[in-house]
This record gives structure tokens, C-alpha cells and sequence, in this order.
């Protein structure tokens, strides 16, 4: 179980810093993905807003079982921490594309609510 949870928690914080590179700059929320006036940068930032909530959520269930030392339900966390770390890749590769179409009047709205969702993921961990 110790080293389960360790796997886990090491593929975690992985996840964490690696989704990290996606930050840029301020505050947003579940319901306020920003619209850009390109289609494929609000699709993006939808994606990533479902992305964020859905890890927030699998956050407080491995928080839950961790604290309730559930071996069963640590390990069946174990194989949806891949699945994240996989998303997590995918997004950074759209990322860096994305950027790039980002409007330069539309910079730091993207760059705030970029940060804003990191800030999300990371009170997920407290």
C-alpha cells in the first residue's frame, strides 16, 4: 500500500507540475470560460475548464481515500492518475498551438484565465 501511495503520489505531483506550465496570470471559475474571437481558443479554454474540474473532483476522491487509507480505492485512482497525466500532456501539446492564435488584445484575458484554472487544480490538493 506504501508504495501505491507513493506511486501515486509522485505521478500526482507530476501531473501538478507539469500542468503548471500552462499558467500565465489571474482568477476565474467553472461557469466563466472567456469566449475568444478565435473558435479554436475558446474551445481550448473549454476543454481545459473540463479538464480542471474533472481533476478537482478525482483530487478530492484521492484525498478521501487516502485519508481513509482505502487500498482498493487508492488503486483503482492509480489508473485514472495515467489517464490524467496523459490528458495533461495533450494539453500542453494544444497549448503551445493555441497560443499562437491567441489575439494580442486578447493576451492577458487568456494569461488570467489560464492562472485561474492552475489556481483551481491546485486548492483541489489543500
Amino acid at each position: 500500500m506504501n508504495s501505491l501511495s507513493s506511486t501515486l503520489r509522485r505521478r500526482l505531483v507530476l501531473l501538478c507540475c507539469s500542468l503548471a506550465f500552462l499558467a500565465f496570470a489571474g482568477l476565474a471559475h467553472a461557469d466563466d470560460t472567456p469566449s475568444f474571437s478565435d473558435p479554436a481558443v475558446t474551445q481550448f479554454a473549454k476543454d481545459y475548464n473540463d479538464f480542471v474540474s474533472q481533476y478537482v473532483a478525482f483530487m478530492k476522491d484521492y484525498m478521501a481515500a487516502a485519508n481513509a487509507n482505502d487500498a482498493a480505492k487508492l488503486q483503482a485512482i492509480a489508473a485514472k492518475a495515467q489517464d490524467f497525466q496523459t490528458k495533461g500532456t495533450d494539453l500542453q501539446t494544444k497549448a503551445a498551438a493555441i497560443q499562437g492564435k491567441v489575439k494580442p488584445e486578447e493576451a492577458q484575458k487568456f494569461a488570467d484565465y489560464m492562472e485561474a484554472c492552475v489556481k483551481r487544480m491546485t486548492d483541489g490538493l489543500k
